[in-house]
């Protein structure tokens, strides 16, 4: 990215691919609870720089920061805050798919799951797609 920016070589400018390539390293780091907080920090800075870059996150996008946040974060309030965000961003750009519900799945505590799914899941808190609602994955290809 910075020689990017020191170039301005379009042929060298990062792709959404690059960027959520970046993401998912972060999300499969391990380490020291210091190192993880560093990677969920960068996860976030490189989602940041996509929008930055006049790109729009997608579906790949949010399912990964969901990823990195069940990965570096231990379960509990921090970890379902980041949730709730992630995916309420995710609704509202119309990108969510089944990737991007397991992924929900994985990282928020129960309770918080079925407060943002609703009925979309079922009794044992799956969601197949095409129970998801329109609006919610209208943009996923």
């Amino acid at each position: 990215l910075d020689m990017y920016k020191e170039s301005g070589d379009e042929e060298i400018k990062p792709t959404l691919y690059t960027y959520n390539t970046a993401i998912d390293a972060c999300a499969r780091s391990g380490g020291s609870p210091e190192q993880s907080a560093k990677a969920l920090k960068i996860a976030f800075a490189v989602n940041k720089a996509i929008i930055a870059g006049k790109l729009e996150p997608n579906h790949v996008t949010y399912s990964t920061l969901l990823k990195a946040a069940n990965k570096l974060l231990p379960a509990g309030d921090q970890r379902n805050q980041i949730c709730k965000a992630v995916f309420a961003k995710c609704v509202d750009k119309g990108y969510v798919d089944t990737n991007v519900m397991k992924a929900l799945e994985q990282a928020a505590d129960r309770d918080v799951y079925y407060d943002l799914v609703g009925e979309v899941a079922d009794r044992n808190g799956h969601v197949h797609f095409e129970e998801i609602p329109r609006d919610w994955s209208k943009n996923v290809n």
